[in-house]
């Protein structure tokens, strides 16, 4: 895995200095750093289109949600993947950066499923209106060939259009359906690969697996967070290993 991002998306809230007081009362020792950024001297990390859906769940402009103080905490303790936490008025977004050290989920959602319930239970008109889960996973070869014994056929059914002279340079697609017995848990599967330079200088194949598993739902208000978030991740974690050769999957778990 190379990135892991939850991210919860609310309203109600005042003032984040309020969130990241209640946070730090739960959690005093989980970072060994935190920064505050202000306004647009923050270079925020949040996709374009993330930014986009946050503005639509909370019927906001995106320059509102792009100018928000954040804090945001670095060097989580005891665990493999590099974690950045950022608390804001509008949202609380966890993200791992995984360089073939990921340690499983149970390592760090602990800290934000408490963040959730600390909120829940101490910031009055705090309501959850949008929980995802985020799994991206990057592979580079030489070949796209080299990708046949990664990922299932479905993925990069890349078809031959029979032009002389052609060259490949990217595709990319995305899958959207939902889950109605799991509270409309939904998903976004992202499929793409581009033609690159690499690290190295040479043009390689790159490829992206990108699983985004959500819930935009009135009931997340009253919801069990922990258990509609151990849901996503357990279907997540289905619809990766319906992506990728279990061969291969049998190599990295080794």
């Amino acid at each position: 895995m190379k990135t892991v991002i939850l991210r919860l998306d609310y309203s109600g809230v005042a003032d984040s200095t309020e969130l990241v007081k209640w946070f730090d009362k739960r959690f005093p020792s989980a970072f060994k750093e935190r920064i505050e950024h202000h306004n647009r001297e923050f270079n925020i990390q949040l996709r374009k289109e993330d930014i986009e859906t946050i503005s639509k769940t909370l019927s906001l402009p995106v320059s509102v949600i792009e100018r928000e103080t954040i804090m945001r905490y670095h060097r989580m303790k005891d665990v493999n993947c590099e974690v950045m936490l950022d608390i804001s008025k509008y949202y609380l977004c966890m993200t791992l950066k995984c360089d073939n050290n990921y340690d499983g989920l149970d390592n760090y959602v602990s800290c934000f499923k408490g963040a959730i319930t600390t909120f829940k239970d101490n910031v009055p008109y705090f309501c959850p209106r949008r929980l995802g889960l985020r799994k991206v996973r990057v592979e580079s070869k030489p070949s796209m060939r080299d990708f046949d014994s990664i990922f299932e056929e479905h993925v990069y059914k890349i078809p031959s259009y029979g032009f002389d002279n052609s060259s490949f340079l990217a595709t990319d697609y995305v899958d959207c359906f939902e889950i109605s017995n799991l509270n409309n848990l939904r998903f976004n599967v992202r499929g793409k690969m581009d033609y690159v330079k690499g690290e190295s200088g040479k043009m390689e194949y790159k490829s992206t697996l990108d699983i985004d598993a959500y819930y935009q739902s009135d009931a997340l208000a009253n919801a069990n967070i922990n258990e509609w978030l151990t849901s996503a991740n357990l279907k997540a974690f289905d619809v990766y290993k319906y992506c990728m050769k279990e061969s291969y999957l049998e190599t990295i778990s080794e």
